[in-house]
């Protein structure tokens, strides 16, 4: 057992003893203190690229699907009602900037070719749209709705062979500008223009078809009473992070029906993200291995090779907890030296990648990591360092004095 009292008693030894073992060889100093800040930089830098894939999938489907907060109606009925009413109230609320509703409905388009695609069709106010989401921001080609716009149809990428990116899904051969026939799930056929086609690279994103309210009244027979309902009423807020805030609000103005953050409609796309975060939880425990076993190594060698020396040191009064003491003080500054250089190395690699973007399918992703982040890290490699440089020295610390001297 180690006694307190010695450890103590020669700390001042003990921190002799590993300055001079630290800056003995300096070329060895320079290469440990790399490898473990490269290691740093390697653990934090991929979960800070993983983290902001991830906030981009997020954003994404925010963006088109659900909005930071979703207004759904109640379970037995088909609708929300008095729309316009809980639109001025939303709008009200500080932090919501865009409210949108949606009335949803089916849509089969048919190409020239005779090629169909079927899929979900939202009826809504190109204005209101506009500030709840980002359809109008991400234009592949053609133009965005206006409010009385009739006899054309804005369609996402997924819709069309040009601009797909999921090749199994069912797709016509149009382009903005082009004539495709249009069977709405009232029987109704027409001949509309395909105004624009948006797209965010985003397979659950880019698989809707947008009409406008003026459009539906035609199609579908509707009066502006009868249009004021909503089969979704989506709102965006400023910040992320007070959904709940906005949901308590939206309850207190008396608003009922099935009210969600983003977080509880993006379940799915929730499971994938987290499935992302293991990834960078392995690649973090990789790089504290990496830390671990370089300064378990060089530390071993250095006990190894000093083992006469220790015997003598043993053999002069100083105590073993002085001279273990010394080998932990020893492995925690390159802990703490390439923690350092690591956080320098990281926040100047992040710095890069946010002016450059790393491009990937999904879109330009920024790196996004935490002052958490930052400190955990750090203190998981202070902590591998200290038992590293434990481990390595005390078997041989532990040996008798002549075994040191004459071994060594």
């Amino acid at each position: 057992m180690l006694s307190l009292k010695k450890i103590i008693d020669g700390m001042d030894i003990a921190f002799f003893l590993a300055m001079k073992n630290l800056f003995h060889n300096k070329k060895m100093l320079i290469l440990i203190i790399a490898i473990i800040s490269l290691g740093f930089l390697s653990t934090t830098f991929s979960t800070s690229v993983i983290n902001g894939l991830k906030y981009q999938i997020e954003e994404k489907a925010i963006s088109v699907m659900t909005g930071n907060v979703m207004i759904e109606p109640k379970e037995d009925e088909d609708f929300i009602y008095d729309v316009d009413e809980i639109v001025k109230k939303a709008l009200a609320i500080p932090g919501v900037v865009g409210v949108s509703p949606h009335i949803n409905r089916g849509i089969t388009l048919v190409d020239k070719y005779g090629s169909k695609a079927s899929y979900q069709l939202k009826i809504i106010n190109p204005e209101k749209e506009a500030f709840a989401s980002a359809i109008d921001n991400n234009i592949l080609s053609g133009r965005y709705l206006s409010k009385k716009t009739t006899g054309e149809i804005f369609i996402g990428a997924d819709l069309t062979k040009k601009y797909r990116m999921q090749e199994a899904l069912p797709s016509i051969d149009a382009d903005a500008g082009d004539k495709i026939t249009a069977m709405f799930d009232n029987g109704v056929v027409k001949q509309v223009k395909v105004r624009g086609i948006y797209g965010l690279s985003f397979a659950a994103t880019d698989i809707y078809a947008y009409i406008t309210k003026e459009e539906a009244k035609q199609v579908f027979g509707m009066t502006d009473e009868e249009m004021d309902v909503a089969s979704e009423i989506m709102i965006k807020t400023r910040d992320r992070g007070i959904e709940e805030d906005i949901i308590f609000k939206l309850k207190q103005f008396g608003i009922t029906g099935k009210i969600s953050s983003w977080q509880e409609k993006l379940g799915v796309i929730n499971q994938f993200t987290d499935s992302i975060l293991i990834v960078s939880k392995i690649t973090g425990l990789i790089g504290i291995i990496i830390a671990f076993a370089t300064i378990y190594i060089m530390i071993y060698i250095n006990v190894m090779n000093k083992r006469s020396q220790i015997g003598i040191m043993k053999a002069l009064g100083i105590t073993k907890e002085t001279i273990l003491v010394s080998y932990i003080i020893q492995s925690f500054c390159y802990g703490i030296i390439g923690g350092l250089l690591g956080v320098i190395l990281t926040r100047y690699v992040i710095w890069h990648y946010t002016i450059n973007p790393i491009v990937m399918p999904i879109g330009d992703v920024v790196p996004l990591i935490s002052i958490t982040s930052y400190i955990y890290s750090f203190i998981i490699l202070l902590l591998s360092s200290l038992f590293a440089g434990y481990f390595a020295s005390q078997g041989v610390i532990k040996e008798n004095i002549l075994d040191a001297i004459f071994k060594g």
